[in-house]
């Protein structure tokens, strides 16, 4: 996900890698900066990525760190989260490229649970691609009343003539 001076999402590439080990990591990430010219990225990583290895004691962050990969811990509030993507895309502050089509798969099976407690709970199932751009948009809170691109004119605007503050 990358961000305009408007602070508008645009998630532009994915890439999910399965059963493979942070050094892959570390040079798919590279090959992709490298791929659309990234720099200076943040790195968002899933909060459980500082959770230790039972075989070496290492996690998966000190991994990627040890690869220059360094990361911040996403915002885990998975309700929270949703509502963030939810309300970025109603106001037209989210925009999903075309060629993300695993994003946009995940999506249309995306679901809550229907519980009896009325506890907000997703249906944690192919969602991998999901909970990155959640981190992602949680790392810049979108803050505008209105939709993006629609917001009231000043009011002393008059439809076909030029408002009085472009001069």
């Amino acid at each position: 996900v990358g961000f305009d001076s408007d602070n508008v999402g645009v998630v532009f590439d994915e890439l999910l890698l399965n059963d493979k080990t942070p050094k892959d990591y570390a040079q798919a990430i590279r090959k992709k900066n490298a791929q659309w010219g990234v720099r200076r990225p943040l790195y968002v990583i899933d909060p459980s990525a500082r959770n230790r290895s039972l075989v070496n004691a290492e996690s998966v962050e000190s991994a990627l760190s040890r690869e220059g990969i360094h990361c911040v811990h996403g915002q885990n509030a998975v309700e929270a989260g949703v509502q963030e993507v939810r309300k970025r895309l109603q106001q037209g502050a989210l925009l999903v490229s075309r060629d993300c089509r695993g994003l946009r798969a995940e999506a249309e099976e995306y679901r809550i649970e229907d519980r009896p407690d009325g506890e907000f709970k997703v249906v944690k199932e192919n969602d991998h691609r999901l909970d990155a751009l959640r981190y992602g948009c949680m790392t810049r809170a979108w803050h505008s009343n209105t939709p993006h691109g629609t917001a009231a004119p000043p009011k002393t605007w008059t439809p076909g003539e030029a408002s009085p503050h472009l001069f």
